[in-house]
Order: C-alpha cells, then sequence, then structure tokens
C-alpha cells in the first residue's frame, strides 16, 4: 500500500508506464468519434497486472496466488478480483481488450497527442491507499483528514501533466464508501451501536471518503474552468456502492453478505458463490460489482458533450 509521499512518485511513474486497453470505432451511427484508446493510472483497483508481471516491484498485497483470478482466466493474472476488473469492463462496449503495438512505437511528442486526444483517460482513483496505510500506523480520522488537500493537489497536478501530453477527456473517480469495506468493520470494529450507519458501515471512515470527494469534486470544478477545450469528469464511486447497499437483492447481491469478503481480509468468509457478493478481498470489489460501478462510468462519458470536442 502506498503512502502519502509516494503517492507523487506514482502518479509520475504510471504517466511513463501506462495501463490501457484498445477499443475501435465500433459506431457509425455517432457523428463523433468513439475512444480508440483507454488509459488509466492508479492503484491495485487499476492494476491489470503489471505488478505481477514486474519481479522487482516488491509488495506483501500481491494478487499472483489462488483464488485471484481462478473463476475467469484459470489462475492468478495479477488482477485484484475474483474475474476481471473496472477497466476490462469499460473496454467492452468499444470492442474487446486488446494489446495494441502502435502505442509502443507512438512515442514521439506529436503522435502521442494525437493518440491521447483520441482516448478516455481514467485517473484513478487515488486516495484510498494513503488512508489505508495513515489507518494501519494507528493515525486518527483527524490526521487522515489533514492528508486529503495534499492528495486532491497531486491529482489535480497529475491531471495538468496528462492533459499537456494531449489528453482531451478525463475521468476523475472518488473513492468508495470506505466504511462499508470489510478489512475497515474488521480492524476498525466498534462497540459503539452509534458507530455504524443503517447498513451497518462505518460512519466516520465513510465521512472521510465524502470529504476526500466533495474537495475533489470542488478542485476539478475549479481545473475545468482553466481547460474548456478539455472535458473532465467527475465519477461518483461512493454513491455506486451506497446505491447496491440500499438495494442488494434488486441488483442480485445477497443482503446477508453484503458487508462480507469472499476471501482476504475482513471478517466471516469462505465465499459459496462469489456472484452474490460485492467485496472479493476485503479492500476490492468482485467483478460483478464492478459491473455497475462500470455502468456510471459509461453514463457519464456517454454524453455528445463529452465526446464531441474540437
Amino acid at each position: 500500500m502506498a503512502s502519502l509521499v509516494p503517492t507523487f512518485f506514482l502518479l509520475a511513474a504510471a504517466l511513463s508506464s501506462l495501463t490501457f486497453a484498445y477499443a475501435a470505432n465500433n459506431n457509425n451511427n455517432n457523428s463523433c468519434p468513439n475512444y480508440e484508446y483507454i488509459f488509466q493510472v492508479g492503484d491495485s483497483l487499476a492494476d491489470t497486472g503489471n505488478r505481477f508481471r514486474i519481479s522487482n516491484v516488491k509488495s506483501s498485497y500481491r494478487a499472483d496466488h489462488f483464488p485471484y483470478g481462478e473463476k475467469f482466466f484459470g489462475k492468478p493474472t495479477g488482477r485484484f478480483s475474483n474475474k476481471i476488473i473496472l477497466l476490462c469492463l469499460l473496454s467492452f462496449p468499444f470492442s474487446t481488450l486488446t494489446w495494441s503495438k502502435k502505442l509502443i512505437l507512438a512515442m514521439d511528442r506529436q503522435k502521442c497527442s494525437k493518440v491521447l486526444g483520441k482516448s478516455l483517460f481514467m485517473f484513478g482513483e487515488f486516495g484510498g491507499n494513503d488512508y489505508y496505510l495513515a489507518f494501519s500506523e494507528g493515525k486518527s480520522i483527524d490526521e487522515a483528514k489533514t492528508f486529503v488537500p495534499h492528495i486532491v493537489k497531486t491529482i489535480v497536478k497529475g491531471i495538468r501533466q496528462v492533459i499537456r501530453y494531449g489528453a482531451k477527456r478525463i475521468v476523475v473517480p472518488g473513492n468508495f464508501p470506505l466504511g462499508c469495506f470489510p478489512y475497515y468493520l474488521t480492524m476498525f470494529s466498534s462497540l459503539d451501536y452509534e458507530d455504524y450507519d443503517e447498513f451497518g458501515c462505518l460512519k466516520a471512515y465513510n465521512e472521510l471518503a465524502m470529504y476526500h470527494n466533495d474537495y475533489l469534486e470542488r478542485a476539478l470544478s475549479i481545473l475545468k474552468l482553466e481547460y474548456s477545450n478539455v472535458a473532465i469528469k467527475y465519477i461518483d464511486y461512493y454513491s455506486a456502492v451506497k446505491s447496491i447497499l440500499e438495494r442488494p437483492s434488486y441488483f442480485g447481491f445477497n443482503k446477508k453478505s453484503i458487508l462480507k469478503a469472499c476471501c482476504g481480509i475482513g471478517g466471516q468468509y469462505n465465499y459459496d458463490d462469489d456472484i452474490l457478493y460485492l467485496h472479493w478481498d476485503g479492500v476490492h470489489l468482485t467483478e460483478k460489482a464492478y459491473y455497475y460501478v462500470a455502468e456510471r462510468v459509461i453514463n457519464g462519458i456517454s454524453s455528445k458533450e463529452f465526446q464531441c470536442l474540437q
């Protein structure tokens, strides 16, 4: 898990080694082009297996063992989910997920700018690891809250950089409701009933996530004024998960296990059917949960105003 200081390095490193999906232009009815590529920089939520493949990256938290990948690939691939992750789901409306060698060859600034101008750029989610580490080191909610301005400032700095590289359409997600994650519910459980909301989530940790999201959204509103020719869209991951918690049966989840993890850190498990679970390993979601989060993203980027930029 990353600390606040390494987050600055992570953004810089990620920008020079991007995770991406190739998406063909397959909608002839739209006068504006579809995204030809999807780029994403982020943490383990966005990792399609790069950390798994890079042997010199040391981490105590890896997805290179079962049950990761067990249900879809038949082997661990480095993705932190039971099957595939959010980025893969986002590529499906456009085409199949493919490695494009053209990007390897198009590394001069002019070509890079041209490629990014035709792409969707997912920036984040960022911040979750910083708060995770802060709490793991015994810091209080109030102490973690002081990180928010620094984290958001770093996010904005990174967005400015990809805009300079040529990005035109940028999606910036907020944090999930941290207090609903099985890891937090297990590690920071309370005997005080008042510490929990109506869903059984820890209110204080969710309030931190909301504070982060509000701060980020305000910063993005200011950033939009500086770049009138760039579409910057905030995506509310928090509300996407809360919608599932409000009506788990409607979305096809088991209400009794909605705050439990299939495996890993976070309360009682093991799982009998992962398709009924919201949470995979205590800090990452299942593929089914990501499907509904992906819907939020796709709805947010489907407007003509977002796609049609000069």
